[in-house]
């Protein structure tokens, strides 16, 4: 019996194995999809807001942004008095300076605009300048190139009143860019966030996004590596790491359709892949096991379809095998996003996932091998393991 058992070729025990893996990370995708059903939707109530908000934005080279994201900003439906805008000018190159400039000439209330000193740069030189100016109870951080809805802080400021969290997880999601790249870029920003989600609603939160984050200022006060400053980016994450170990369960994520955010998705591959690179680049630096686990299950997931592709050499049967594996990872997949795509009216044709599941582990692989590098490109600075060259 031994001996039949091990007359098989190895390629069947690894492909087994992968199932197993697969299985896993289903389990996984439930556990998320529970912890999103379990998010309460939140609807902000009449009262009066009594929070005092300081939004904080750095910004370098968003000249083309800017307008549409002040007046966004300029139009939120809260008391004039309880927020203030601080944009954080990381030595832009465009007309972003020139812009920021004018509107705090036009009218100086409530908008701070501060230009980075010579020596220092880097977004987490610009959110430990912004910081450091702060006044506010909440700090509600977004990114430059953003497009906000009228109700953004008025539904923040209502969910921190009436939770106290230590961090409050917003969505982002990705628009504009058509056609076949637009909507795989769209669908694989879509299921981070809604993992993102689904792991805070289940009390494990892995994920977070810069763009749309907020955080009491006393949690950040006197911390100044709270962000990781050793590393060019990640201060979304590793902050969301530290309040994990202070206590995970005041990490909340708030639902409501009000404080989505949009950003345009990347331009080209290339950039997507930079992009990819700078994430992957910052991964070392992680310590919570939660993440990592989840990360690594995630990673080998997205590689094991390389064991039934690799094996089609011995024998061809391995392709049913293959798409068998890639169809059970598309409904793991869809089970957590299509809820979540619903919720925010993302129309990103899901089942579109099934098809792109084919390339998703030749894209996995590349943007490991390329953050492992530790090079890369971002906001047209070289970088070489977190350090700008």
């Amino acid at each position: 019996m031994v001996e039949i058992i091990l007359s098989y070729h190895p390629c069947l025990w690894i492909t087994v194995l992968a199932f197993l893996i697969l299985m896993v990370y289903g389990s996984m995708m439930l556990f998320f999809r529970n912890g999103w059903n379990r998010i309460p939707e939140h609807r902000a109530p009449a009262a009066e807001p009594s929070t005092k908000i300081n939004v904080i934005i750095p910004v370098r080279n968003e000249a083309t942004h800017l307008p549409r994201l002040i007046q966004s900003l300029d139009h939120q439906e809260y008391p004039k008095g309880l927020y203030e805008i601080i944009f954080v000018d990381d030595h832009s190159t465009d007309n972003t300076s020139a812009l920021l400039q004018e509107r705090y000439l036009k009218n100086p209330h409530h908008f701070t605009w501060i230009p980075l000193p010579n020596g220092i740069s880097g977004k987490k030189a610009a959110l430990k300048t912004a910081l450091s100016q702060a006044r506010g109870e909440l700090m509600v951080q977004t990114d430059g190139d953003v497009l906000l809805g009228k109700y953004w802080l008025a539904s923040i400021a209502a969910f921190y009143e009436k939770h106290h969290p230590l961090l409050i997880i917003m969505p982002v999601a990705f628009t504009g860019k058509s056609g076949i790249f637009g909507l795989f870029c769209k669908l694989e920003f879509a299921g981070l966030m809604a993992a993102a989600a689904g792991s805070a609603g289940a009390g494990r939160p892995v994920l977070c996004n810069g763009a749309n984050l907020a955080y009491p200022g006393e949690v950040v006060a006197g911390h100044p590596n709270l962000f990781m400053h050793q590393k060019a980016s990640g201060d979304d994450m590793f902050l969301l790491q530290e309040m994990k170990k202070r206590n995970r369960h005041r990490i909340r994520y708030l639902k409501s359709k009000h404080v989505l955010v949009t950003t345009p998705a990347p331009a080209s591959l290339t950039e997507l892949m930079q992009q990819r690179y700078r994430w992957v680049s910052k991964s070392s630096r992680y310590s919570d096991p939660g993440l990592i686990a989840a990360a690594l299950l995630v990673l080998i997931t997205a590689l094991a379809p390389f064991v039934p592709g690799v094996c089609l050499i011995h024998k061809f049967n391995y392709l049913l095998i293959l798409f068998t594996y890639l169809l059970i990872k598309s409904i793991f997949d869809l089970i957590l996003l299509i809820p979540f795509l619903n919720y925010y009216n993302l129309n990103f044709k899901p089942f579109s996932l099934v098809l792109f599941q084919g390339i998703y582990p030749f894209y996995v692989l590349f943007s490991l091998a390329g953050g492992l590098s530790g090079k890369f490109r971002w906001k047209e600075r070289k970088f070489f393991r977190g350090r700008e060259e």
